[in-house]
């Protein structure tokens, strides 16, 4: 059963609800993002641009779900987001629209949950999230490759688990596990795109930025 209003799509148990420049995830009724949610975030001039920064409009019903449309304050760019639901899932596509040339050091999509996630796996490796370190005041990453990869999951001992998945047409991503600060208490799921040459340039028009699936599975039983 997909159900669609103006700001949140269901799939069977999960909803996803589009708030202030971030998506909300809901399973049974029970949040299972948490802070950021569901956002993106562009380094520019060593500035993050996090979507909820961007001035958000026109958010229009599609066939399948829902497309909106942030515009930056500070710098020639507009993100056009479309979320579908798909089976135990969000289907997300984001588009950056530059409007003038524009240079960015790196970018990332990302799912931030609440710290009861406590394992993560990649294409490449997987491991435990490690507890918060107070002194420490930065993210840190948990894994130690970033070679291009397609997905990323969050397990759980009592919460459904998470994976993020690129689709074959994202242009190329490198999946990682981090740990918020002891402040914010959490864990993120990043698709990273990190520049090889210490930037990415957009040229103006309209690039996709990200495109994949956010699926659901319920926790597993013992």
């Amino acid at each position: 059963e997909h159900v669609f209003s103006s700001r949140t799509v269901r799939s069977g148990n999960l909803s996803a609800r589009f708030e202030s420049g971030c998506i909300r995830l809901s399973w049974e009724k029970q949040e299972i993002t948490a802070y950021m949610h569901v956002y993106t975030s562009l380094l520019i001039e060593h500035l993050w641009n996090d979507s909820q920064s961007l001035q958000w409009h026109s958010i229009v019903p599609i066939p399948g779900g829902i497309r909106f449309i942030g515009e930056s304050r500070r710098f020639p760019f507009e993100m056009e987001w479309e979320v579908l639901a798909i089976e135990d899932g969000i289907q997300l596509r984001i588009w950056l629209v530059a409007k003038d040339d524009l240079t960015v050091q790196e970018c990332h999509a990302a799912v931030v949950l609440p710290a009861l996630y406590n394992q993560w796996v990649t294409d490449h490796e997987q491991g435990e999230f490690p507890d918060y370190d107070p002194e420490r005041l930065n993210w840190r990453h948990c894994n130690r490759s970033y070679a291009p990869g397609q997905s990323i999951a969050a397990l759980s001992g009592t919460l459904p688990s998470i994976t993020m998945i690129a689709d074959d047409d994202c242009p190329q991503v490198r999946m990682t596990a981090i740990n918020t600060s002891k402040q914010e208490n959490c864990r993120v799921l990043q698709a990273l795109r990190p520049s090889d040459v210490g930037h990415i340039q957009f040229s103006t028009g309209r690039h996709l930025y990200f495109s994949g699936r956010i699926q659901v599975a319920p926790p597993a039983t013992a």
